[in-house]
């Protein structure tokens, strides 16, 4: 609702059509008053301090819009007509849904498409802007005349089953996001995304294309979202100077020292992604260096833990995935000092017990073990986690039971438990539910 307030906000000064938008704020009164009666919340209502503090800790996607605000789009419509009528600087609007062929007209500037696999922009004209009331628009696009949208600022590609890009793309210099994750049929992208400096999003899956990618001028990037490492060492990063979200994945253990000192030298860097191919297990790795790094996420088998000091020192979340560590991760990890959401997703360790003692894990609020295949016992001391909020158990099928110290965190206010066996949830329900009995909700999800 704010969103949509805000921008009519925008109309309302510029274009004085101060009728129709008082008749849109009646609309969105009437719908606030009557959201009760079909218990619709506003957006964040509800939600635990833990989600909530999850939520900002989480990068504001570019590319992300609330799916859930309903009810305006007959408005939305009178609006985009009245405006092309009235004001003839105010380009034209079109919103494509479901024709495949739609062309739009040569005066288009602003178009919403709302459909995938649609041929639409073979004769638009090359001034398009691809926004709306200040929100950008998600475009599926299959054209060879995108090079002459010069002034298009996003450019979405996600799973359009896309085989190559053309050369022309290179010509978007305003483009600021571009994705084109995916698509596991694009081998080949050209290599003149170093020609786009005012990108600063960049979503693909890098690792199967099977050219090099030039991006040592990209001075304005922030998110990279998936880089092969073999290509990061040939890559002169001075000039990745606002560079905050970074994917890497390939082959760590060779010049590993050259591939951490460069990640050392980007100042702003928040979030690491690591991902190591499957034929090759994660070196002993000394992160401390990364001194702004909050998030870091690895995939694949890590021999060791690094200690807690060789962590970077500021890390609030960490997930790892298919680590397949031996020895018990938590007699690490609970000195984190900072540590406020742990995921061990699928395959992270292999041991049958995991123990969490009293005299660590002080800021962990968000726990998730996730298809633990082998472990038997989750143990709990006596006044261990004392802030945690959320605890998420998925298909953790030999796990027994809850450890009995679980009804001494008070603090828990939402407990997730997913996919695991008959026996498991049986006796959650019945004897051992006064483990649980004081946490405020509980969602049990896909009983096996």
């Amino acid at each position: 609702m704010k969103r949509y307030a805000f921008v009519f906000q925008e109309w309302k000064q510029s274009c004085k059509m101060m009728k129709d938008l008082e008749a849109i704020q009646l609309r969105i009164s009437d719908i606030s008053t009557s959201r009760g009666t079909y218990g619709i919340k506003n957006i964040g209502e509800g939600t635990s301090h833990a989600n909530e503090t999850l939520l900002k800790l989480r990068r504001s996607s570019p590319r992300g819009q609330d799916s859930n605000i309903v009810g305006l789009e007959e408005d939305i419509a009178i609006i985009v007509n009245q405006l092309v009528k009235d004001n003839q600087r105010v380009m034209n609007f079109l919103e494509i849904r479901r024709k495949r062929n739609s062309v739009p007209p040569a005066k288009t500037r602003h178009l919403a498409v709302c459909s995938s696999s649609v041929d639409f922009l073979e004769n638009s004209d090359p001034h398009l802007r691809l926004r709306i009331g200040g929100y950008v628009v998600e475009v599926w696009w299959h054209s060879n005349v995108i090079g002459e949208l010069f002034h298009l600022k996003y450019l979405g590609l996600r799973r359009c089953e896309l085989q190559s890009l053309p050369e022309g793309i290179g010509s978007l210099s305003n483009l600021q996001t571009l994705d084109v994750a995916e698509n596991f049929d694009l081998k080949t992208v050209p290599n003149v995304l170093w020609k786009l400096k005012n990108l600063r999003h960049l979503y693909m899956d890098a690792s199967m294309f099977g050219n090099q990618l030039r991006i040592d001028t990209l001075r304005h990037l922030q998110t990279l979202s998936d880089f092969r490492v073999k290509d990061w060492k040939e890559t002169n990063t001075i000039n990745l100077i606002n560079l905050r979200k970074l994917g890497l994945r390939g082959n760590f253990c060779i010049e590993k020292d050259k591939i951490f000192n460069s990640l050392s030298k980007l100042l702003y860097l928040q979030s690491l992604f690591l991902h190591t191919d499957e034929d090759y297990i994660f070196p002993s790795l000394k992160l401390s260096s990364l001194r702004r790094v909050i998030k870091l996420q690895m995939i694949g088998v890590i021999r060791n833990l690094p200690r807690p000091d060789e962590f970077p020192p500021r890390l609030t979340q960490l997930i790892l995935h298919q680590s397949r560590l031996s020895n018990d991760p938590m007699k690490v990890l609970k000195e984190l000092p900072f540590l406020f959401v742990l995921r061990l997703k699928a395959s992270s360790y292999s041991g049958k017990t995991l123990q969490v003692s009293v005299d660590g894990f002080r800021q962990l609020e968000f726990l998730e073990l996730e298809l633990l295949e082998c472990l038997e016992e989750f143990n709990v001391e006596e006044n261990a986690l004392p802030k945690l909020r959320s605890f998420q158990l998925t298909l953790c099928r030999h796990l027994r039971m809850l450890p009995e110290e679980i009804k001494s965190v008070t603090t828990l206010s939402e407990l997730e438990i997913k996919q695991m066996p008959n026996r498991f949830v049986e006796r959650l329900q019945g004897e051992d539910y006064y483990k649980i009995q004081h946490v405020p909700s509980i969602t049990i999800l896909k009983v096996v």
